[in-house]
């Protein structure tokens, strides 16, 4: 397609397996790839020189977050609830190691299924 269409870029998907397929096209046709969900950070590490982003990945998201939690809104115990599919577990990881480099490890982090009804008496 991009050969036959003579596509001028690839915008990128949603999902990060998407575009890292996207992203090898792209390197082999040398055409730039535009990157606009994705937050996997193993993606702007491929040092395609034509990729662009107008997001930050979860390395940076997560930092951002701990800040903001540590630093701007004083919190000191912090637990994490996390949904348990691929998203929930990479995302985790880059949050709790941005919480302990400002010094303030994570009290727990637990993780729920997509189809589980969360209610005030099933969270105490």
């Amino acid at each position: 397609m991009v050969y036959d269409d003579q596509d001028w870029a690839i915008f990128g998907s949603i999902s990060s397996e998407s575009t890292h397929i996207a992203l090898r096209v792209a390197l082999r046709a040398e055409i730039p790839i535009v990157n606009s969900a994705s937050t996997d950070p193993t993606i702007p590490e491929t040092y395609i020189p034509w990729y662009f982003t107008d997001l930050q990945d979860d390395r940076v998201q997560s930092f951002t977050l701990a800040r903001r939690i540590f630093s701007e809104l004083g919190l000191k115990r912090v637990a994490i609830l996390r949904i348990n599919n691929r998203y929930g577990r990479l995302g985790v990881p880059k949050l709790r190691d941005a919480a302990r480099r400002l010094g303030h490890p994570l009290s727990s982090s637990r993780s729920i299924c997509p189809a589980t009804r969360i209610t005030q008496s099933s969270c105490m």
